[in-house]
């Protein structure tokens, strides 16, 4: 079995403050799946879950493999007998911003729950999200946009994709999510400063404002990017330009 694995943009992206009894921010995100490029998933029956990488035919060592994560939920919240082997032909570039592992998880467990006959109704969209990322339960929505909102959990379809044109820059720079909300965690002072409305107010009239935040989480990855990020992201001639999601993606936005 083969499955195409895609990425997504976030054209806006809301974290809000979190309180000390939340395990993880809170957002408000438009998310947009691109099918531009994808993984190539190859799934076959085997003794054990085993899952390979691959890149330009070369295997990549994963230390955080988000698939057996998927796995390993699976198997203890439904007590699955069958085990898989896996290997994802990598296109979608690593800790780009892109959701490249949260979309490969999100196919194996589509394609799992499926093969053991389970419905997809029976997950708790909400643990996933806290358990495993909040960007799965967009992937295993079918919408092509959506609004995504609390940890990522609430996915509410979003009519958008043939309204917004953009193109994607990718760098090749690997921003870890963790670090970037590490520094945003720093500042005890932290408070959101995109304007969902607005924001999405101009994606839909066309009319990019570059005096609107469109990602929180700009300025914290720039923190801990090389200086090259920031020297890409100047030479673009475009002025409307987003960092997407929390990677070193670069989107530009055409009017």
């Amino acid at each position: 079995m083969e499955i195409k694995s895609y990425p997504k943009v976030n054209l806006i992206l809301k974290i809000y403050p979190k309180t000390k009894q939340e395990q993880k921010h809170k957002i408000k995100s438009l998310f947009v799946l691109d099918k531009s490029l994808h993984d190539l998933i190859s799934i076959k029956p085997s003794k054990k879950d085993i899952v390979v990488y691959k890149y330009k035919n070369k295997n990549l060592m994963l230390k955080d493999c988000l698939i057996i994560k998927s796995l390993e939920y699976l198997n203890n919240k439904f007590k699955l007998t069958k085990h898989y082997f896996i290997q994802v032909e990598k296109c979608i570039g690593l800790m780009s911003g892109l959701g490249g592992g949260s979309s490969n998880a999100a196919a194996v467990i589509k394609y799992v729950m499926k093969n053991n006959k389970i419905s997809l109704t029976e997950l708790n969209l909400k643990d996933i999200a806290l358990n495993l990322g909040s960007d799965i339960p967009f992937f295993l929505s079918s919408y092509s946009s959506a609004i995504v909102f609390d940890y990522g959990n609430e996915v509410e379809k979003y009519n958008l994709f043939k309204k917004v044109s953009y193109k994607i820059y990718t760098n090749n720079i690997k921003i870890s999510t963790k670090k970037v909300f590490a520094e945003l965690e720093k500042s005890n002072l932290y408070k959101s400063q995109v304007n969902f409305s607005k924001c999405l107010d101009s994606l839909l009239k066309k009319t990019f404002n570059n005096h609107y935040v469109y990602n929180d989480l700009h300025p914290y990855i720039l923190k801990v990017s090389s200086k090259k990020l920031l020297q890409n992201i100047n030479k673009l001639s475009s002025k409307n330009k987003i960092i997407c999601g929390s990677g070193g993606t670069i989107l530009s936005i055409n009017e």
